[in-house]
């Protein structure tokens, strides 16, 4: 599916959206200390952590696609 156009017309709009803007700040505010704790569990638990992260974000993606759709 080509989705450059909309993707790009997205993103242009997060960066005007004030709720998307705090979302951001608090996953930026957050994100050093989870690195933190992601960086003390061995290497297949951290592979494991980012491909079920991976896997939550594409099914976020999938629904964007589907909201979308007509």
């Amino acid at each position: 599916m080509e989705d450059t156009q909309w993707v790009k017309e997205l993103t242009e709009k997060a960066k005007h959206d004030p709720y998307y803007q705090e979302c951001l700040m608090e996953v930026r505010a957050l994100e050093p200390m989870f690195l933190n704790i992601r960086s003390t569990l061995p290497e297949l638990k951290q592979k494991t952590l980012d491909a079920y992260i991976s896997a939550c974000e594409e099914l976020d993606h999938a629904l964007l696609v589907l909201a979308i759709q007509k």
